[in-house]
């Protein structure tokens, strides 16, 4: 039976008598749904006005702690949503759900930071899909060559199959975030995945797609100019928009250098901008792939004797990748034989 009146007060100020007792435990293992309706059935239930008002007092208490509990929670998981940890965010968020009356805002909160899981993963997705772009026309390409070279070989045959399964499906999800990015005149971003449909396949509709963007857009990264009056408190988001802008014109140009230190500039700004780590990636990528092709573009006019226009090739990756052991010793390999070369055309002209 619970007591109603003359209840002893516990050292965190919890009336300590039966019901009360009850509730105070609750709030202690954050059980603050339960510890509510508790309180709410005690409120309904009291015989006299001063049992109803220990327990409107009890109530209010607790209210205060839930909320006290939701802010600091709603702090953590908003901290885990934007570095990504989406494992731990879900976890708190299903505590928040286990442990507080469902409310408006709360259920809104909670509906926010899944919309934002949403867009992460599919912005992640997005941005595995512009990468395998990159990485399966030459991984085919490469498997087809040796191929050719062993045609019995039915693992190859396979694996060639599987590859160009994979790719048509990327092709298929590539082209409808290339529908909705134009059709919401998102043209840089159109023009993104136009680029990527290309590489997976080439088609004259999406090459002429890719020349109708690039009419469009060049002029809107190059027409847009910051006001000259900006207010100091502005000054940062600004700098962000400028080099956001030169970022975007030097993809449109396929200026991967000036897109690079754009790029880093901003990092510098918000390094942990989840667009920004995607482009990130993105761009890593698009820099392994053209050092790559001209790596073996390279070799290939080493092989065939052209070896100055290897050197042309191999020097061209190197403006992208500096510190490149292999690309520095194609380079010092090929400029020691026109060296030779040249030293051989010499003496001979001296001699005749």
């Amino acid at each position: 039976m619970l007591l109603s009146y003359g209840c002893a007060s516990g050292s965190s100020g919890w009336l300590l008598c039966g019901g009360h007792d009850k509730a105070a435990q609750l709030a202690d293992g954050n059980a603050y749904k339960t510890a509510l309706a508790l309180a709410d059935k005690n409120i309904a239930r009291a015989k006299n006005e001063q049992a109803k008002n220990e327990w409107i007092t009890t109530r209010n208490d607790l209210q205060a702690r839930a909320e006290n509990f939701k802010l600091q929670q709603s702090d953590e998981i908003s901290g885990l949503v934007g570095s990504g940890d989406w494992l731990n965010a879900e976890a708190k968020i299903d505590l928040l759900e286990k442990n507080l009356p469902a409310d408006g805002s709360l259920t809104a909160q909670i509906e926010a930071w899944r919309a934002e899981q949403r867009a992460q993963q599919d912005m992640l997705l997005s941005n595995w899909q512009l990468l395998r772009s990159h990485q399966l026309p030459e991984t085919i390409a490469l498997l087809e060559k040796r191929y050719r070279a062993a045609p019995d070989s039915r693992l190859l045959r396979k694996k060639i199959a599987a590859l160009k399964q994979e790719s048509e499906q990327i092709y298929a999800a590539l082209f409808v975030r290339f529908n909705e990015a134009e059709a919401a005149g998102k043209n840089d971003t159109a023009l993104l995945y136009a680029r990527a449909l290309q590489r997976l396949k080439n088609s004259e509709q999406v090459a002429l797609a890719i020349q109708r963007l690039r009419v469009v857009e060049l002029p809107v990264w190059e027409g847009i100019a910051a006001p000259a009056n900006v207010p100091p408190d502005k000054r940062a988001e600004r700098a962000y928009q400028s080099l956001l802008n030169a970022y975007g014109k030097a993809l449109v140009n396929e200026q991967w250098l000036e897109a690079r230190a754009a790029l880093d500039k901003l990092l510098i700004l918000r390094p942990q901008e989840p667009e920004l780590l995607g482009q990130d990636t993105h761009l890593k990528e698009i820099f392994k792939q053209q050092i790559s092709a001209a790596r073996q573009e390279g070799e290939k006019l080493y092989s065939a004797g052209k070896v100055e226009d290897a050197l042309s090739a191999w020097a061209s990756a190197q403006k992208l990748a500096p510190n490149d052991p292999q690309l520095r010793a194609n380079i010092e390999r090929a400029q020691r034989i026109l060296d030779k070369v040249k030293s051989l055309t010499s003496e001979s002209a001296v001699e005749n």
